[in-house]
């Protein structure tokens, strides 16, 4: 997935900040603040998400109304929680869940044995351009599992996304053949989609190598930010579409195999 680059948000801001006069000084300050309250958020979520995850656009335009036009193409998209702002009982999550998505979807209180669920988030997904230009949002939930003991470990959790991404971007993977090199896997009427892909994180400040370089643009790694120090993971993926909702189920979690994650795709499938 294509980055949107701490540069670019600062651009955001700074551009949002002369419309309301804010000096130069005052946008590079609020730019601080954001980040410093985003941090463990985003770092947190990239690593269960396996997605590159900027400032939603939402923060950067609190600060004043931005007007382009966008080019016609999601290149980003954007997930913020509050790691405040979550349900801890399953039945809360899955019933605030249903208000956003149109109808409640496919849970369990548990995954594969192991897996419990520990929290969930309600949220939405913003859309940019390849310039960070706004391009809307659609709604998501967010169910995260753990084993016992993993408490504090973001590289054992297990990660259900559902959303209700808009029909514009639905068309958009399909003309991009974004399944096109995943497994596919028939269940009862539902097609799963089975994938791996190699990640590089790294720290914002950080420039990946001219060889990392060539091997993202090859589509053979991703590359993410925000992370303390260089790191290299798997990440594993399920998904699959029932009932109009996009489901991912996805985890890091290097004793956890694919033939795994499609067993407990199909719990919830089930459920």
């Amino acid at each position: 997935m294509d980055k949107m680059s701490d540069e670019i948000i600062r651009k955001n801001i700074k551009k949002a900040a002369e419309r309301i006069s804010l000096d130069e000084g005052r946008s590079e300050k609020l730019f601080s603040e954001i980040l410093e309250r985003t941090e463990e958020r985003r770092k947190v979520m990239s690593i269960s998400r396996g997605k590159k995850l900027a400032l939603a656009m939402a923060a950067v335009l609190a600060v004043g109304s931005i007007t382009a036009i966008a080019s016609g193409r999601v290149a980003t998209l954007t997930l913020g929680t509050n790691l405040e702002d979550s349900y801890v009982n399953l039945a809360d999550m899955e019933r605030e869940a249903g208000k956003v998505l149109g109808e409640e979807p496919d849970c369990a209180e548990t995954l594969g044995g192991e897996f419990k669920f520990d929290r969930g988030f309600v949220t939405g997904t913003d859309m940019a351009d390849e310039n960070g230009v706004d391009m809307g949002s659609f709604p998501e939930a967010i169910f995260d599992y753990r084993r016992e003991g993993n408490e504090g470990e973001n590289l054992s959790l297990l990660s259900l996304s559902v959303s209700n991404p808009p029909e514009s971007l639905r068309e958009q993977w399909t003309a991009e053949g974004v399944n096109d090199e995943k497994t596919e896997e028939i269940y009862g009427d539902v097609t799963l989609y089975l994938s791996e892909d190699k990640y590089l994180f790294l720290p914002p400040d950080e420039t990946p190598t001219e060889e990392e370089k060539a091997l993202e643009k090859a589509g053979e790694l991703c590359i993410s930010y925000g992370t303390d120090e260089r790191e290299v993971h798997i990440f594993k993926s399920a998904s699959w579409e029932k009932d109009g909702l996009r489901y991912l189920l996805s985890t890091y979690a290097e004793d956890t195999d694919l033939t795994e994650l499609s067993d407990m795709a199909k719990e919830i499938i089930n459920n």
